[in-house]
């Protein structure tokens, strides 16, 4: 469910009940600033998603708009984790667990 014209809500929810997630859009949003700098706008939110398939969590992911954070950090095998960004700016990470 979602409204896309202002005020630009969504909601999430579990039909059977539980948790319910609450999304509003800004038209005055600016995108973080990746990686984040001193001085620079944060992240407000950051997702982590376990994954079962890193590469085709990544092209589904930009099927659905995001994109692949151009500086990945070095210190991270890029076989188990990928900075992502959604069609709106966010960081996300997208992995798979070590073994």
């Amino acid at each position: 469910m979602g409204d896309f014209e202002p005020p630009y809500w969504a909601q999430l929810w579990d039909p059977v009940g539980g948790v319910h997630l609450n999304i509003q859009g800004d038209p005055r949003y600016e995108p973080p600033t990746w990686p984040e700098a001193p001085g620079q706008l944060a992240k407000m939110l950051h997702f982590e998603v376990e994954v079962d398939d890193l590469e085709a969590a990544v092209a589904a992911a930009l099927e659905g708009g995001g994109t692949e954070a151009p500086w990945q950090p070095p210190d991270r095998n890029q076989e188990r984790i990928r900075i992502m960004f959604d069609p709106a700016g966010h960081p996300l990470c997208l992995f798979v667990r070590g073994e």
